[in-house]
């Protein structure tokens, strides 16, 4: 009696769950809402360098007067960045294709070249932000910067384990003082603005 009993429960939640499952579309899943994909859109350079201004006014408790030049000095700042970033793009050669000699050359040559050129950059922006900004609320901006664009490295699709320097441990931004207690207090809900 119990044991029919148990088969009828087993067999009673197997076809509840199966009645759970959506139909299936030929091995695709269901199509999302519109409101669902509206909220997966990338922003725009433009709402996305808005949103990072916004961020640093509210963290660094910027007056309207203050807020605004800083504004504009950091689009001013982001869009030379970007100009350099656009001259030295380069191609990335095709999976299995050997760059030769000249080509290795010409690259390191323009990595250097822009790898100056973007120096030159932040210190002359580092002079004009110092109008708005203090010292720390400067170095907040290019640590965040630099962060972002180590998230990016990592989060690209052909980074693989093989292309790491040999004899060097795969590391990622997360892991940057992996084996080191943390010893940080908790944070506060809202960071507190740096002044």
């Amino acid at each position: 009696m119990k044991r029919i009993l148990l088969m009828a429960i087993i067999a009673l939640c197997t076809t509840a769950t199966l009645t759970a499952q959506p139909a299936a579309n030929n091995g695709k899943p269901a199509p999302r809402p519109e409101s669902v994909q509206a909220e997966k859109k990338r922003p725009d350079g433009k709402s996305h360098l808005m949103q990072q201004a916004k961020h640093y006014v509210e963290l660094f408790a910027l007056d309207e007067k203050k807020a605004a030049e800083f504004t504009e000095i950091y689009h001013a700042y982001n869009k030379q960045l970007h100009a350099i970033k656009k001259q030295y793009r380069r191609e990335r050669p095709e999976e299995g294709e050997e760059l030769t000699e000249e080509q290795v050359e010409q690259r390191m040559l323009d990595h250097f070249a822009q790898s100056r050129a973007i120096l030159d950059v932040r210190e002359e922006y580092y002079k004009k932000f110092r109008t708005v900004l203090t010292a720390k609320q400067v170095h907040v901006i290019y640590k965040e910067e630099k962060d972002r664009r180590d998230k990016m490295m990592w989060a690209r699709p052909d980074r693989k384990p093989e292309r790491q320097m040999e004899g060097r441990p795969e590391r990622r931004p997360e892991d940057k003082t992996a084996g080191i207690p943390d010893m940080r207090p908790e944070r506060p809900e809202r960071p507190q603005p740096i002044r």
